[in-house]
């Protein structure tokens, strides 16, 4: 007799920091391509966040927002202010929302982050409902 399963299960593998030089933006394209990474987060504020409009050549690779709390005394507005920037860059909304792992868990900026997700209907990593594995080490 045959098992199969009831659930299908998806392996989500994503490539943070992409923007955050030319070097780093071909690193994850080239493991997206060769079929390890299955989505990115662009550092819209870094060096070569530009180079993120090119990400829409690749319709499987999901494109999120990497926030990088600049502004501590308006977490929200800053938080806005990347999002809209990276719609601009992309021309799509992020199909993610995810960040350095100390902003997630501190409290105050994880509350901002889990409530402007919910309202844009975007997931947010580790508050999804995913299973979220931190390392591979």
């Amino acid at each position: 007799m045959l098992w199969y399963p009831t659930e299908m299960k998806y392996l989500f593998v994503n490539a943070d920091d992409f923007g955050y030089s030319p070097s780093v933006n071909q690193g994850i394209i080239k493991a997206h391509v060769g079929g390890v990474v299955t989505g990115t987060s662009v550092m819209v504020d870094a060096i070569a966040a530009q180079e993120a409009f090119e990400l829409s050549m690749y319709p499987n690779l999901s494109v999120g927002l990497h926030f990088a709390v600049t502004d501590f005394s308006n977490v929200r507005g800053e938080l806005e202010r990347q999002y809209d920037k990276l719609v601009a860059i992309v021309g799509k909304a992020p199909d993610h929302i995810n960040s350095h792992k100390i902003y997630t868990t501190h409290e105050e900026l994880r509350d901002v982050m889990r409530k402007f997700a919910k309202e844009k209907g975007t997931p947010l990593r580790r508050y999804c409902g995913a299973k979220f594995i931190d390392s591979f080490f």
